[in-house]
């Protein structure tokens, strides 16, 4: 993604922690609403 070559792999990986914790956070809130 182009917004990892700009910010670097550090800042991408920290990005990249921080969507999966949120995705897994939003499942969990929609498999407890089904």
């Amino acid at each position: 993604a182009l917004w990892f070559a700009i910010h670097g792999p550090k800042v991408g990986y920290i990005g990249f922690r921080e969507l999966e914790e949120e995705s897994i956070r939003e499942q969990e809130k929609i498999s407890s609403t089904s």
